[in-house]
């Protein structure tokens, strides 16, 4: 018995030196390669055309889900950047994050205040309202932009979404105010508030069957 439990220690043993080589292995190789990596992406963004998104959009889907590339520091704004640039491509928007900036350091910088202003909108009260309206309008953010930016940086993203809400529609937003209550509706199904408000908002775009549709979940 004594020989038998040995042996599943060495074993266990062996088997735990044999995963630690194969991670010092496998960091060894994605070093060199990250940083290449990190470099070419950075280049792709600095050039910003249209050649370089359809390369940034290929790395991305390529690259999105191996861990090295996930938990590498440098690389946490390239992939929040073109998280948000492929979904406002799927979401058709005129006007993408990647035309906010000339190049990879004016995009960082406004990804910086982008979070921070989003963060400050969780644990503040409402004075910095104006301050983020103002940053999202005078920079041509896009509402999928602003709702998918959301998922990264906040806890209670309900409330962010009817915060949002409430601040698009003090500035006469009423898309981006719709946009974040369907938000709102797919955390919290069927409150009656934000069915009333997304109706009434089909009613003035003269959306009149998306606003049937929307009250008739009331009767259900």
């Amino acid at each position: 018995m004594i020989f038998n439990k040995n042996k599943e220690n060495l074993a266990s043993e062996a088997h735990a030196l044999k995963i630690e080589k194969e991670w010092i292995e496998r960091q060894e190789l994605y070093g060199k390669e990250l940083e290449d990596h990190y470099n070419y992406i950075k280049k792709l963004l600095d050039k910003n055309d249209v050649k370089a998104r359809q390369l940034l959009v290929m790395e991305y889907l390529n690259k999105k889900d191996i861990p090295e590339y996930k938990s590498d520091q440098k690389h946490v704004n390239f992939f929040i950047l073109l998280y948000l640039y492929v979904e406002e491509l799927n979401s058709m928007e005129e006007r993408t994050i990647l035309d906010c900036a000339r190049n990879y350091e004016e995009l960082s910088k406004l990804l910086k205040i982008f979070r921070m202003l989003l963060f400050r909108l969780e644990f503040t009260g409402d004075e910095n309202d104006s301050l983020f309206a103002e940053f999202v309008l005078n920079n041509g953010l896009s509402k999928t932009c602003v709702e998918r930016m959301v998922v990264f940086v906040n806890v209670d993203k309900y409330m962010i979404y009817k915060k949002l809400s409430n601040i698009f529609f003090e500035n006469n937003k009423l898309v981006y105010m719709l946009v974040m209550l369907k938000a709102c509706d797919e955390i919290k199904p069927n409150i009656e508030e934000n069915i009333l408000l997304m109706a009434n908002i089909y009613k003035i775009l003269g959306l009149e069957k998306l606003e049937k549709e929307t009250l008739a979940r009331l009767a259900k």
